[in-house]
């Protein structure tokens, strides 16, 4: 399953994530209070496991035979968009 780990204990917090995520949605601070730990982390600062990543776009590969770019589709990517980070998802 989706694991959301406290970046200091490593210990998975994924429910208090989950819910500072639907607060910060509602127009909360972009925090979390983490039960691990005690400590107030930036959603971001977050561990996912698999990888999670906030973004304002995705570009998202509908029937791709492969989850494996080429070289050349990463240069035209990085040359159109700048730096990347590929997250795959779960159908």
């Amino acid at each position: 399953g989706f694991r959301v780990l406290c970046p200091e204990t490593r210990e998975n917090i994924a429910a208090a994530f989950g819910r500072a995520h639907r607060a910060w949605k509602a127009g909360s601070e972009r925090t979390v209070d983490c039960p691990a730990c005690g400590s107030v982390h930036a959603l971001e600062g977050c561990e996912f496991v698999p990888p999670a990543a906030f973004a304002r776009w995705a570009l998202i590969f509908s029937d791709a035979s492969s989850a494996v770019l080429t070289p050349e589709a990463e240069d035209q990517l990085t040359q159109a968009l700048g730096t990347t980070r590929m997250i795959l998802r779960r159908p």
